[in-house]
């Protein structure tokens, strides 16, 4: 959505991100709904509200917030209209409301099954460099997980358990043969930037708005925007999980458009666990030990959203 900073050029924004959102929530309306009283203007550009147990912040005329210290890309910026700001109603609707609330819209379930899927595969290596492969290395996180899960309690299968090429389209009718409740896809990430390195987690973004990214100007609805709420809710948990484990740096929850997201029969989400590309983010996905670390901050995400997909807890 084109930056806004008048009421002129709020009048002026294209229509499909109007009718995607049907109408702007004034920051009063925010703090009205989630219960917070106190406002504070950083700067002419940040604001920060907080209540107990909350602070978030945002950037005037930017997707970028900050949930408890939490990177979350919004679908459309906070923008501001004179002295006023407003928020996109989907960005309440399907961001804030499941991330503060907890409230996913999911039937709960007596024994939800994860399916973890491991990008790539077969010919398809990924990225890569002298030293690691990403189908491979994504593979033996997806085993190493999966042994985890399981060792808890949790019915898990993979997409793809060795190392094989396989349909996009086919890791997203495995999910939906084993009914499953959750879908995570385990992938690497490569950047032209060598400094670039960090933890990235995605989710779709909602029908009308583009990827964070911004380079595609595909805005249409997919299968997976059904679950847009729960998508938000899980890929918080597990990433905010994954931060705490690593202590990697947090590139923040994104939209984007990948066909495994487009095609999930149950929420899901596609975890970026590292930059190839990064010297030093490689020497560490190249340990046992790191890859355990990672392991484990997967686990404890997957396993949060579990519980609140759980009947009987």
């Amino acid at each position: 959505m084109p930056r806004g900073g008048s009421l002129v050029l709020l009048l002026l924004l294209p229509f499909h991100c109007v009718a995607a959102e049907s109408r702007f929530v004034p920051l009063t309306e925010f703090q009205g709904t989630f219960g917070f009283t106190d406002v504070t203007l950083m700067t002419d550009t940040l604001l920060v509200i907080e209540k107990p147990g909350w602070r978030l912040s945002f950037e005037t005329d930017s997707r970028k917030a900050f949930f408890n210290g939490v990177l979350v890309w919004m679908n459309a910026p906070m923008s501001r209209v004179g002295n006023k700001r407003i928020f996109s109603r989907t960005d309440i609707d399907t961001l804030a409301h499941p991330i503060m609330t907890g409230r996913h819209g999911q039937a709960l379930v007596q024994a939800p099954r994860v399916i973890l899927d491991p990008g790539h595969g077969g010919d398809d290596t990924g990225a890569m460099t002298k030293h690691l492969r990403e189908s491979k290395v994504v593979l033996d996180i997806a085993r190493r997980l999966q042994h985890r899960l399981a060792s808890g309690g949790v019915q898990v299968s993979l997409t793809r358990d060795r190392n094989r090429s396989m349909e996009l389209s086919t890791r997203a009718a495995r999910a939906a043969a084993s009914k499953a409740a959750l879908f995570v896809s385990i992938h690497l990430n490569s950047a032209a930037n060598r400094d670039a390195e960090g933890i990235e987690t995605y989710v779709l973004p909602a029908a009308g708005y583009a990827s964070t990214s911004g380079q595609k100007t595909d805005l249409s609805a997919c299968p997976g925007n059904r679950f847009d709420q729960a998508n938000t809710r899980f890929a918080y948990l597990v990433h905010k999980a994954l931060l705490n484990r690593t202590m990697a740096p947090d590139r923040g929850i994104k939209h984007a458009r990948f066909e495994v997201l487009k095609l999930a029969p149950c929420p899901a989400l596609l975890v970026e666990c590292g930059f190839v590309s990064c010297p030093a983010e490689e020497k560490r996905l190249m340990s046992s030990q790191y890859l355990d670390t990672v392991t484990e901050g997967l686990y404890d995400g997957i396993l949060n959203s579990i519980r609140e997909l759980t009947l009987q807890k």
